[in-house]
């Protein structure tokens, strides 16, 4: 139990083609990820993961971490927008929902959370699409974990990295 992190990329290191990741995905990534997503006890997302992806419904409690109100907090009850720091959002999470906890951010919320420590696992899926934007370093994001397992399923590649490198303040 602990926090999983969920990303797709594309194989140039894009974590986004036109306003979001779906683009990127492959019917592999997507059942990979429904299945994933139905596992959490509730998802931590940014306010801009909200904004592209509606969230108008959710298998567990949505946790949009954002300084404004995002419009989807009032289309769906099971969404809660707070603006606490991440390590204060993950306790906090743990206590009103379980220890479970699933984070399904774009790559400013995610590496602010993997900065933290405060990512246990991270489930990435790359997929042969290229020529998005927002691009991340493959190596730099897994160097964060010390045992990485690594599967092909058809065109997409799916990581499971775990053993968090706890990154000294």
């Amino acid at each position: 139990m602990g926090v999983t992190a969920n990303l797709l990329l594309g194989a140039d290191g894009s974590t986004r083609l036109g306003a979001d990741s779906r683009g990127l995905s492959t019917p592999e990534d997507r059942a990979f990820f429904l299945a994933e997503r139905r596992k959490r006890d509730c998802i931590i997302i940014g306010g801009k993961t909200a904004a592209n992806f509606g969230y108008q419904s959710s298998p567990c409690p949505v946790i949009v971490l954002s300084r404004t109100n995002p419009s989807v907090a009032r289309q769906n009850q099971k969404v809660h927008w707070w603006t606490d720091p991440p390590a204060q959002a993950v306790q906090k999470a743990k206590l009103e929902f379980g220890a479970n906890i699933g984070l399904e951010a774009g790559p400013r919320l995610l590496f602010e959370f993997l900065n933290n420590g405060l990512v246990d696992r991270l489930e990435l899926s790359v997929t042969s699409v290229t020529g998005g934007e927002d691009k991340i370093n493959l190596t730099q994001l897994l160097g964060y974990f010390t045992e990485i397992k690594k599967e092909r399923i058809a065109e997409t590649f799916f990581y499971t990295a775990k053993q968090p490198i706890r990154k000294s303040k």
